[in-house]
């Protein structure tokens, strides 16, 4: 009996376009800037603000491609 749920393979330009893609999300170029801006604004509050940042700029887009 054949098993219908298995997907098809991709191919490396298909893997390079996906790949390239989420790499935009994680590493745009607001995840490079912001940071910094939002350290020098939450002064003695920094962890709290790296916090945030580390949950809203990595475990969201985490579990948006899961």
């Amino acid at each position: 009996m054949e098993n219908a749920d298995v997907t098809p393979k991709k191919s490396w330009g298909q893997l390079f376009v996906v790949s390239s893609l989420i790499f935009g999300m994680f590493f745009g170029s607001g995840n490079l800037i912001f940071p910094v801006h939002l350290g020098q604004m939450a002064g003695h509050n920094w962890f709290l603000a790296a916090l945030g940042f580390a949950i809203s700029g990595s475990l969201f887009p985490l579990l948006a491609i899961r």
